[in-house]
């Protein structure tokens, strides 16, 4: 079942990677390929979400959500990592 908090988590981890900040769409692809790697090597989804591809590359489409700022203001994500603001995530 998907996990806001694990995602958020995952998100935070990249971008403290990346010194704070980064590309909303390159956050994405980072999480996204975690996830597939997973599945591949693992044989289990870690956010199990909704894999879509996009015209501008792969989305996970619940974890993009939040990332819009959509869900309830106390949620997992907000925990870790604020919602996107001029394409950036912080």
């Amino acid at each position: 079942m998907f996990d806001i908090e694990v995602a958020g988590q995952m998100a935070a981890w990249f971008l403290h990677k990346e010194g704070g900040t980064m590309p909303h769409l390159k956050l994405m692809k980072l999480l996204y390929i975690a996830e597939r790697t997973s599945i591949e090597e693992n044989n289990y989804a870690i956010l199990e979400d909704n894999l879509f591809s996009m015209d501008k590359g792969p989305v996970l489409s619940v974890t993009y959500d939040y990332m819009k700022g959509a869900g309830p203001k106390e949620n997992g994500w907000n925990k870790w990592v604020s919602r996107m603001r001029r394409n950036k995530v912080t």
